[in-house]
């Protein structure tokens, strides 16, 4: 489901949606971020490391978000 969500924004704003991406200022954020400075979207994700749930989504969702999108420089 996520990475449909995550599609569905992704083309909306490289289709100048409406959906504003603010660049992070803080210098923790920027020094963990992935991907390029320049893209067009900034996703902020948090977890929790004793969650089942942010596990399975560390595991087996980011891994194609990581490939798809910010590797080819959509999201950051």
């Amino acid at each position: 489901m996520l990475p449909r969500l995550l599609a569905l924004a992704v083309s909306a704003a490289l289709a100048g949606g409406t959906i504003a991406a603010q660049q992070p200022t803080s210098t923790a954020t920027t020094t963990r971020a992935k991907g390029a400075s320049s893209a067009p979207i900034t996703v902020y994700e948090m977890s929790d490391f004793q969650c089942p749930y942010c596990r399975r989504f560390a595991l087996e969702t980011f891994p194609v978000i990581e490939k798809e999108y910010i590797s080819t420089g959509k999201v950051r």
